[in-house]
Order: structure tokens, then C-alpha cells, then sequence
């Protein structure tokens, strides 16, 4: 009597893999034939919704945020010492992650991500179409500058000055 549930529950979890694209036969696998979209990793919105607020707003509470629905966002239980050192050891790919406080995840940095992360250590422009010294344009020099840029008559104050100097050279 049970046993067409599960069946049922099963085939219905399939179908929901199947619609969110999890099979190769869905239509995300298929469109674009193999071409990648033009979004990218950095467009998808973050999970936790709480803002720019500072996290240890956060540090007591059981939760970290709250999700686009409204519902708390609960915080992953924190291995132990020994079983995070043991994954991290079997891990070769360990020393390309990093723990990212704002969703509480550990997130695996792309090649051109470490790239950026090296040349900033190395006080480079992260990207390589950026010129430090680009050509100076000098804004206020035309080819009839006859005239100067300001053509107020000199402050009375300088003239003050000249005056008490002349006094004291005699």
C-alpha cells in the first residue's frame, strides 16, 4: 500500500530534477548548442538578503540572514578540528578555496579569479587592458593661446607687499 507512494514520490522528484535542468535531455543542455550564455557566476544574486549590515550583528543568532522569501538563512554546523584537517589534507584543490562569511559557504576560486588575486598581491592592475600611465592630454593648451587662461587684473594686495620690500631695500 506504501509502495505506490514512494513510487509516486520518486517519479515526482525525477520530474523536478528534469525541470530545473538536471538532466542532459533538458532544454537547458540543449539551447545554444554548447555555446556559453552571456551571464555569468557574478550575476546570480546572493543567497543572504540581509543587506551591508555588519555580520557580527549575527554572531549569537542561529541564523545568518534571511533568504528572498523572507525565511531565516540557518547557519552550517562548524566541523570539528581533526575531520577539517583531515578533508583538507585529502583535498588537492584546498589551497584554491575560501570561506565566504556573507553566505556561509566555501567557495572555489576560478583560475582567472587567482590570477586577479596575484597580480593584486603584486600591486598590478587586476586586469590587463588597464594602462597605469596613459598619455597626458594637456586640456588648456591651444593653438592661438595668446592669451592667459585668467585675465584679471593683479590683487592690490600683492602691490602692498612689493611696496613694504622697496621701503626696506633704501
Amino acid at each position: 500500500d506504501n509502495s505506490g507512494d514512494s513510487e509516486d514520490a520518486e517519479s515526482q522528484d525525477e520530474d523536478d530534477i528534469k525541470s530545473e535542468g538536471g538532466s542532459e535531455g533538458s532544454d537547458l543542455h540543449q539551447e545554444g548548442g554548447g555555446v556559453e550564455s552571456d551571464s555569468s557566476e557574478d550575476e546570480v544574486a546572493p543567497r543572504n538578503t540581509i543587506g551591508e549590515v555588519p555580520l557580527k550583528w549575527y554572531e549569537d543568532e542561529p541564523h545568518i540572514g534571511y533568504d528572498i522569501k523572507g525565511k531565516k538563512i540557518k547557519k552550517k554546523e562548524k566541523e570539528d578540528k581533526l575531520g577539517s584537517f583531515l578533508a583538507n589534507v585529502d583535498d588537492s584543490k584546498n589551497w584554491r578555496k575560501i570561506y565566504d562569511e556573507y553566505n556561509d559557504e566555501v567557495v572555489e576560486l576560478t583560475k582567472d579569479e587567482l590570477k586577479i588575486v596575484r597580480k593584486l598581491m603584486k600591486n598590478q592592475a587586476p586586469h590587463t587592458d588597464f594602462d597605469p600611465y596613459p598619455t597626458y592630454v594637456d586640456w588648456f593648451k591651444w593653438d592661438d593661446a595668446k592669451h592667459p587662461l585668467s585675465n584679471a587684473p593683479e590683487p592690490k594686495r600683492r602691490l602692498c607687499n612689493m611696496l613694504e620690500q622697496f621701503a626696506m631695500d633704501q
